[in-house]
């Protein structure tokens, strides 16, 4: 019932509307929970934005373009794509960066614990 708890924590906190020079946007999951320490996210991920202007503004993950619009004020976004602890920006046409978000996965394997004591005794 804890893990439950926390995952849907989670999925409420990823929720959060993030704005910045009157950009707004939503970006969904922002975390996201795998089997194993080394495995990338395979979750879809979507973003919703807003402004009050019209702009032209691109997604960014790992220096690539997810995607751009061309004079919008308004845009949405979802697409099956394997993601790591990485950041998404949102940036204008200028390459300036307006809004982040982190991405972060959290994995079901536990880390592999430090030895408290040594391997051997005298008792």
């Amino acid at each position: 019932m804890q893990g439950f708890l926390l995952v849907m924590a989670l999925a409420v906190a990823s929720e959060a509307e993030q704005c910045n020079a009157g950009v707004c946007w939503q970006v969904s999951p922002s975390t996201c929970i795998t089997e194993r320490i080394d495995q990338p996210c395979q979750s879809p991920l979507s973003v919703q934005w807003h402004s009050q202007n019209q702009q032209s503004l691109c997604i960014v993950l790992a220096k690539q373009n997810l995607h751009c619009w061309s004079s919008a004020s308004s845009g949405s976004w979802q697409q099956a794509i394997p993601w790591a602890n990485e950041t998404l920006f949102l940036k204008t046409e200028a390459n300036t960066f307006i809004l982040q978000t982190k991405l972060k996965v959290l994995s079901r394997q536990p880390v592999k614990r430090r030895r408290l004591n040594g391997p051997w005794s005298l008792f």
